[in-house]
């Protein structure tokens, strides 16, 4: 007699990849933001960015600075334009990255750098961003 074949149930329930980098540190002084990243291995905007060679996009590397300047001023980012922005280096999964963020004093602009922590020649990402003014 055969034994009945056994039908796989439900899959475990796996968390979803994650969407964020892991803040490892974070520092913050009078108009500035410090943080230590790390990128998760299974970050899901690497997922086919690209096969072989996964790495962050662009677009998503600006959001996580712009996530510190909301995180710096405690209200959503008011961004009018992006500027001068860079990306010299690529950042792949695993990789730790120093961000810093630094809000001008009329608070009309925000400054960012994405770097491996002591580092500063291997930069993955630069740019302004020009803020409306909150009333």
């Amino acid at each position: 007699m055969r034994k009945p074949r056994s039908v796989p149930g439900p899959a475990a329930a796996e968390s979803p990849a994650p969407r964020e980098p892991i803040v490892e540190d974070e520092r913050r002084g009078p108009g500035r933001l410090e943080q230590r990243l790390r990128v998760p291995e299974t970050l899901v905007f690497c997922d086919g960015h690209f096969p072989g060679s996964p790495m962050v996009p662009g677009t998503v590397q600006l959001g996580w600075a712009i996530r510190g300047l909301e995180a710096l001023q405690g209200c959503p980012a008011r961004v009018r334009s992006v500027e001068g922005l860079k990306f010299p280096s690529a950042l792949h999964p695993g990789d730790v990255a120093a961000l810093n963020v630094a809000v001008s004093e009329d608070g009309c602009q925000m400054r960012f750098t994405l770097e491996a922590p002591g580092d500063t020649l291997r930069v993955f990402a630069t740019g302004r961003c020009r803020l409306e003014r909150t009333p």
